[in-house]
């Protein structure tokens, strides 16, 4: 059979920047979902991607099997003969009906009674199916902030304008969103007046590059965004510092690249540069520039989909922008910086933090008392601390975090600076809310590391204590990139932590009347469940994460090292051999109820390995309580290893379930001091 090429081109209006690549890759997922569940074949399947198409390429698909057949019920066979065996008149009237041969008909049994079926082989329309397929899985992405764009019901993210499906060379002929399907696209911004015609799916996307100047390969155009950016740069005798995001998000805003130069006054340079450049990245998607010494340059590169020869007006444009917003900035730094920072604190009475939670200065004095909770292990100055925690949201009622909300923090750094507060502490200011996303760098000082967490888990308490934790996919605090933070900055910094003791301490700050009194156990399940996060790419990672949080202190560092631990050592054999000597253990407690005493009884072991065994133990648990103390997670289980070796002679000499009752009894207690040491390094249970 001829495997074929099928091609699917959505034409859109301008699809948001953060959503177009999460949208395309939903599409290319639920496509390889469906096919398999149709029992479709294919060699490959490719998305492409631009703010204007969505696009599918299959590439040699085809059906297991195009045949299958439909089944007519006929008389049941109590009815369908005589006594004498022959076809009753029923029988005759429905061959007659479907032309059915006596050699055709075969006898089936259907809920516990016999009837006459007859099997009539229907051949499968494989390019309606396709339609179908692709009908279903667009109307079923309406959860992207979908909307209406005309008197029809069809909701989508955008309106659309066109659809194109084709097989080979053939156009499957279908209607989607009331719109019929052809085998047209279009170049960007309608440049030509023609519409692209694609004669064969194997063309796309190289004829779209070609007549239409696009580049719909998502990651190749963002490759060639890149490369134009960093040989802009070079030409300029400039640096770049690439912003991933940034550049993920202009690689969604073109279809293809251009680059240009525009450059602005050198004297707003005086500005904090974080501000600068928070002006060229934020608000005109463009890159910034710097000299050696990683100073801002008065020029940036821009991105653009139309190559003319003069871009004197595009260069113009963004100008005016940029000169724009540096006059609004100056303006407001001269009014927010007429009195000192300590001086706003008055004013976050007015704002909200959050319905039944307080404003913003309970909320301040909330984190005074919160970060201090944190000086012993993370080392800093106290006053400088609770100075920093006191002054951390007073930049929320300036001009500047008015205006440009995403600088809050940079902005309050910068004015307690100018207010004289110390280094630590308008550093501090400045790290509180870091990271801000994923691979975002994380805070360095220790009053910005521990203000950091003090703040996220403030949040995160509160939100949970009001009963608005994450549901589903809804997280509209960001309670669980709040949580991942919690914990790469504890990691990375090896910060060890009781997190429950301190997340019932910040609970009785709220000082409410909380309907559950686990909701702190609560909170601890939801920040230990972000380790899924860490290591979404291991196999059976919820079980491990599980093994290692048994015990009543949560530590999230010791976590962390537990988990590596159980990585590493997880596929060797001796490891799958303790799981198997930890099941045994546990199968004997299934089977018996025994009241055990805390010592095993030396003048009741009979056996040489028994005696070995108990003397072995001894040493092992003290030696694993200083390993576990120096986190020295890999040597407790080269010990359990070492150990296991008299554990299986152990089960293969002695008789557990000994006539003597008190002789059992104490290797049942052998038993339990065993099971009790491995307890200590994970519960294995969860690893079977």
């Amino acid at each position: 059979m001829k495997k074929k090429i099928f091609l699917m081109e959505l034409k859109v209006e301008n699809i948001p920047s953060h959503l177009l690549k999460k949208l395309s890759l939903s599409i290319y997922n639920k496509f390889i979902q469906k096919l398999k569940k149709e029992n479709f074949f294919y060699k490959k399947i490719k998305w492409f991607s631009t703010p204007r198409r969505l696009a599918i390429k299959i590439k040699n698909i085809h059906l297991k099997n195009q045949e299958k057949y439909k089944i007519y019920k006929g008389p049941a066979t109590e009815i369908a003969f005589d006594k004498k065996g022959k076809k009753t008149q029923i029988t005759k009237i429905w061959m007659k009906k479907f032309n059915i041969s006596s050699n055709k008909i075969k006898i089936l049994k259907i809920k516990k009674k016999k009837y006459l079926t007859y099997q009539k082989k229907k051949k499968i329309n494989y390019k309606k199916k396709l339609a179908q397929i692709t009908k279903k899985i667009l109307y079923s992405l309406s959860y992207f902030y979908s909307m209406r764009w005309n008197e029809k019901k069809y909701k989508f993210i955008r309106p659309i304008r066109n659809i194109l499906m084709i097989l080979n060379k053939k156009v499957i002929k279908y209607k989607i969103f009331g719109l019929k399907t052809n085998n047209y696209t279009q170049s960007y911004l309608y440049n030509t007046k023609k519409d692209i015609k694609i004669l064969n799916a194997k063309d796309y996307p190289k004829i779209l590059l070609e007549k239409g100047k696009v580049i719909a390969n998502y990651e190749k155009r963002k490759q060639k965004l890149h490369s134009k950016i960093i040989k802009l740069a070079s030409k300029n005798n400039s640096y770049l510092k690439i912003n991933n995001s940034l550049l993920e998000e202009v690689n969604s805003l073109i279809e293809y690249p251009h680059t240009l130069i525009v450059p602005f006054q050198k004297k707003y340079l005086f500005i904090p540069q974080e501000i600068n450049i928070y002006i060229i990245e934020k608000i005109l998607k463009s890159f910034p520039l710097f000299n050696k010494k990683n100073k801002l340059k008065s020029i940036f590169i821009i991105v653009i989909n139309i190559k003319k020869k003069n871009h004197k007006k595009i260069i113009s444009g963004y100008q005016s922008v940029i000169l724009s917003k540096l006059q609004d900035v100056l303006f407001f730094l001269k009014r927010d910086t007429k009195e000192k920072i300590k001086k706003k604190k008055k004013s976050l009475k007015k704002v909200i933090f959050y319905k039944n939670l307080g404003n913003m200065y309970e909320k301040s004095n909330r984190l005074k008392k919160i970060i201090t909770f944190f000086q012993k292990k993370i080392q800093f100055n106290l006053q400088e601390g609770i100075r920093a925690a006191s002054l951390s949201k007073c930049d929320i009622i300036t001009h500047m975090v008015t205006e440009f909300p995403d600088l809050q923090g940079i902005i309050g750094s910068y004015y307690a600076k100018v207010s004289n507060e110390s280094k630590n502490i308008y550093q501090g200011i400045r790290e509180q809310y870091l990271p801000k996303y994923k691979n975002d760098k994380l805070p360095k000082t220790s009053i910005g590391i521990a203000l950091s967490i003090s703040d996220k888990l403030d949040n995160i308490v509160g939100m949970f204590m009001i009963g608005q934790k994450p549901k589903g996919e809804k997280d509209p605090f960001a309670l669980r990139r709040a949580a991942i933070g919690i914990i790469k900055i504890i990691i990375q910094n090896k910060i060890s932590l009781n997190l429950n003791k301190i997340i019932k301490k910040i609970i009785m700050i709220y000082n409410f009347k909380i309907s559950s009194p686990q909701i702190y156990k609560k909170i601890v399940i939801f920040i230990i469940k972000r380790f899924n996060n860490f290591y979404c790419k291991e196999k059976n990672i919820k079980n491990i994460i599980q093994s290692v949080i048994s015990s009543k202190k949560i530590n999230l560092l010791k976590i962390n090292k537990k988990i590596q631990m159980i990585l590493k050592f997880i596929q060797s054999n001796d490891f799958k051999e303790i799981l198997i000597t930890n099941k045994r253990i546990e199968n004997f407690f299934k089977k018996k109820s025994l009241k055990l005493p805390n010592k095993i009884k030396k003048s009741l072991l009979k056996k040489n390995i028994e005696k070995k065994l108990v003397k072995k133990i001894g040493k092992l648990k003290k030696k694993i309580h200083l390993l576990n103390f120096k986190k020295k997670y890999n040597q407790t289980i080269i010990e359990i290893i070492k150990i296991n070796k008299y554990i299986k002679k152990f089960f293969n000499t002695v008789k557990i379930n000994n006539k003597i009752e008190e002789i059992k009894i104490n290797r049942f207690t052998i038993l339990n001091k065993i099971k009790k040491i491995f307890s200590m390094i994970a519960n294995f249970s969860y690893l079977y």
